[in-house]
Formats: C-alpha cells, sequence, structure tokens
C-alpha cells in the first residue's frame, strides 16, 4: 500500500506445513515475483479450509530432533543441518522440516523448510535434513516443526548396502559409491540411499542422499549409486548410510531386457578420466527405449 492506501502490488503464499491443529502456529511465506518497489504498508489476510477427515489420519508430526549442527549465516543465507527420531508409532514419508530463524530480539529474519534425504523413516530411526534459506540479517536462535504423512506398509523390501568406498573427484568433492543388493524375492523401485557424516567427535557435519543407477532392481539383483557430498569429509570422520525403497509389484511389465553388449572399450586416461563405450543390440522383437 501506497501512504494513502492504495494498493502497489498483491502477492500470495502458503504454510510451510500441510495442517495447522487448534491453537497451533505454522511460519508462512509470501514471495513477490515483482519487486513492489518502495512502499508505505502492508495488509495480510489469511484464509483456509478445514482438514479433510479423510487425511487426518494420516497427518504424521511424531518427530523430535536428536542432533543439529548450525552452520549460520553465509552470503545471506541460513543453514542447519539436523537429525530427528520417529518417536511415533507409524512409519513416515514425505518428511519435512520447517525452520523458522529470530534475531536477537526474537523477530523472524526468515523462514525454510527440505525434505528428510531418507524417503521412508521407521518408528524409532533417524531422518536428517539440510535446511538452508534467504534471511534478512543474522540468527539467533532458530525454531523447528515436522510434517510429514503415515504409511501403512503392506511388505518392504530386503535391501542391503555393500562394497562402499568413499572418493574424491577433480574438483576435491567427496563422494562414496556402493552396490543395493536386493535381497528380496520381489522386483524394487524407487531405491535411494542417504549417508549421514559425522567427525571423529560424534559431532554431525553433513548429509546427503543418492539414487541406485537401476530404476528397478530386480530380485536378487544388485545396482550401483553414488552419492556426492560439497561439503569437506573429514578424514577421520563416521559415517551411517540407510536405504529405502519399495516393492514394485507390477514394474516388470514394462522392462525389456533383450539386449546385449556386442562390443566395448575401455579407456582409462592419464588424466584420471575412465570412460567405457560400445555398442548395444536389440536382440528383441520390441522397440527399446531409455536404454540404460
Amino acid at each position: 500500500l501506497d501512504a494513502d492506501g492504495g494498493k502497489l502490488a498483491s502477492g500470495d503464499g502458503i504454510t510451510l506445513v500441510s495442517a495447522i491443529e487448534p491453537g497451533g502456529v505454522a511460519p508462512f511465506m509470501v514471495d513477490f515475483l515483482q519487486n513492489p518497489g518502495e512502499f508505505a504498508d502492508y495488509d495480510l489476510v489469511a484464509r483456509a479450509e478445514k482438514f479433510d477427515e479423510f487425511w487426518r489420519d494420516s497427518f504424521y508430526s511424531a518427530f523430535r530432533v536428536t542432533r543439529e549442527r548450525d552452520k549460520g549465516v553465509a552470503d545471506g543465507y541460513y543453514e542447519l543441518v539436523l537429525e530427528a527420531e520417529n518417536v511415533g508409532t507409524e512409519a513416515a514419508v514425505m518428511i519435512e522440516a520447517v525452520v523458522t530463524a529470530n534475531d536477537d530480539e526474537g523477530k523472524i529474519v526468515g523462514v525454510g523448510s527440505a525434505m528428510a534425504k531418507q524417503r521412508r523413516v521407521l518408528p524409532g530411526d533417524l531422518a536428517a535434513f539440510d535446511v538452508s534459506f534467504a534471511v534478512d540479517g543474522d540468527v539467533e536462535s532458530h525454531a523447528t516443526l515436522f510434517d510429514a504423512y503415515a504409511e501403512e506398509i503392506d511388505e518392504l523390501p530386503d535391501l542391503e548396502i555393500g562394497n562402499l568406498v568413499w572418493l574424491v573427484d577433480d574438483w576435491d568433492d567427496a563422494y562414496c559409491v556402493g552396490e543395493i543388493i536386493n535381497h528380496s524375492s520381489k522386483p524394487v523401485n524407487g531405491v535411494s540411499i542417504a549417508v549421514t557424516v559425522d567427525d571423529a567427535d560424534g559431532e554431525l557435519v553433513t548429509v546427503d542422499e543418492g539414487y541406485a543407477g537401476l530404476s528397478i532392481i530386480p530380485a536378487r539383483g544388485v545396482s550401483p549409486f553414488k552419492v556426492t557430498f560439497w561439503d569437506e569429509i573429514p578424514e577421520d570422520g563416521n559415517y551411517v548410510a540407510t536405504v529405502t525403497g519399495d516393492i514394485a509389484e507390477y514394474a516388470l511389465e514394462d522392462w525389456y531386457t533383450a539386449l546385449e553388449i556386442v562390443g566395448h572399450t575401455l579407456d582409462d586416461g592419464d588424466d584420471g578420466q575412465v570412460v567405457v563405450s560400445g555398442r548395444v543390440e536389440n536382440v528383441g522383437d520390441a522397440t527399446a527405449e531409455s536404454i540404460k
């Protein structure tokens, strides 16, 4: 609004949690796509719908922070790495940490959220988050809320992480590679790997995630994976790697394996790069696409 109460611009936003119980409080954000310029005042109006009772049993927030690493403010962005335990009785998915940052006078200087690196967290297990967002000033304190959905699980796949090794790329960024072994009698899809890194004193350093190289891991099959980190990894630190996935009851209906490698060459160059090139032949009776 200008000095006369005239409207200069308008925008809308949402709360960073999916539902607010009676008496509850949640942070919100309104982002103007165009800078309104100089203004004298502004009005806020909140509207919502009643929570659909169908979803009420699925709404889940039973997480408790167990560890944090406050990385402070750099270049106008605040970053917080944290772990939280599922202290409820349900498996949780779509888990989000919502953080409100305050200055030394308790004024809100920014809000942000991040999804857990783990796709699914069972009761008693840990979810890890790396939350980063823009702030207007220094951050003296923060508050964290959790937003998730409860999941009913008929069957979980039997997955194992094997042959995990740590490497460093040409930009000195650490990464780990390994294999996901599917011990299940059924194929598995949606496989992701989360890695939490501590220093030698057991303090939280960083968290990140990666995905299986194969979109579907056949029964008793194996897939490689890779997880890259942008933070410095301590040489004397420790790590915990976890894997989640889903039983793919119908995933193999479009799975096509009538392919044969008919020639390949390995080029191990002096620059440290390894390239395998070759040709693959379709020996089946259907046209193949998305060939990996």
